[in-house]
């Protein structure tokens, strides 16, 4: 199990501690557990287990939105919230034009989804605090790669690996 996560442990290794620990915005999928226990380790990540929570961190659940082209409305209304901020996205599926309206309107996106169906997809652009990394749909959910991305080097727990398609 653990070897199959090598994709997501490469990249979770790319990105930088400093990016991560200063996520101030996080949108995460509103309606399943997989999104919720995504948003919580990022949430465990950046504020220490809850010892450090920084006054202006913002979780926002949001529903995934399947739209060929355009913005999705529900994202756009959030980019005055975003600006001069690191953000996370995880366990919602998007199309391009938003995920790259919203990489143009913060200071750096992280965005984590298991919804890619040809090959795993990933990029990691430092200069422009961009990190993509898509996965294959029913491989790994998202809980699981985002939990790869923060704690590359450590196993994934038993309770999120029961939330896992494996």
């Amino acid at each position: 199990y653990q070897s199959s996560l090598q994709d997501i442990t490469q990249f979770g290794q790319s990105v930088p501690d400093s990016f991560k620990k200063n996520i101030r915005v996080v949108f995460y999928h509103k309606k399943n557990a997989d999104g919720y226990v995504a948003a919580y380790t990022a949430w465990n990540y950046i504020t220490n287990g809850g010892i450090d929570v920084p006054d202006d961190l913002v979780f926002i659940g949001l529903q995934p939105n399947i739209q060929k082209v355009g913005i999705a409305p529900d994202v756009e209304k959030q980019f005055h919230l975003i600006q001069n901020h690191f953000v996370l996205m995880t366990d919602l599926h998007y199309n391009d034009e938003t995920i790259q309206a919203l990489s143009q309107n913060c200071k750096g996106l992280l965005y984590i989804d298991e919804h890619g169906h040809e090959s795993v997809q990933s990029n990691s652009n430092k200069k422009r605090n961009y990190y993509y990394f898509k996965g294959l749909e029913k491989v790994h959910c998202s809980s699981v790669l985002t939990f790869k991305v923060f704690y590359p080097s450590l196993p994934i727990p038993q309770t999120i690996h029961y939330r896992d398609w494996e």
